[in-house]
């Protein structure tokens, strides 16, 4: 985790440019990337920012979530951001009733779905993109709204 830190220092160094002129001082970091465009241009940056990730869930195990609070009496769960899975797949062992659903990048949700079924979990992951698509033809269409 504090590796990340290390890796994001000289982006925090371009807050005042970005609140001045409306950039995000991300993108004035990696000179016009996004951070995840950055992210795929550079795997180990990518690598080091999932294991921080993992780090920081690990910080409360997720089990102690479900401990204190059912999520039998819902149907479903859906994880929007939910990176490569953990959440939703402690979710859908603790309540095994429950259908879940995990929206994530292209390239995380790749990743996820092998977490997935390694634990013997279907879930169905969707993209962002592909399910925000998906919304703009709906309501282009005139349904969905």
């Amino acid at each position: 985790m504090v590796g990340l830190f290390g890796d994001h220092f000289a982006v925090f160094a371009q807050l005042t440019e970005g609140l001045r002129t409306g950039q995000t001082p991300y993108k004035l970091y990696a000179k016009g990337q996004s951070h995840w465009e950055h992210m795929m241009a550079e795997p180990e940056l990518y690598t080091r920012f999932n294991k921080a990730m993992t780090d920081f869930n690990n910080l409360c195990p997720i089990e102690a979530v479900f401990r204190e609070y059912s999520f039998n009496q819902f149907s479903r769960v859906i994880d929007v951001g939910g990176g490569l899975g953990a959440f939703t797949a402690a979710c859908l062992q603790a309540a095994p009733g429950i259908k879940g659903h995990l929206f994530d990048l292209p390239h995380v949700i790749k990743e996820a779905q092998q977490v997935c079924w390694s634990l013997g979990i279907s879930c169905p992951a969707v993209t962002l993109q592909s399910c925000c698509a998906s919304n703009v033809q709906e309501n282009k269409s005139g349904r969905n709204q």
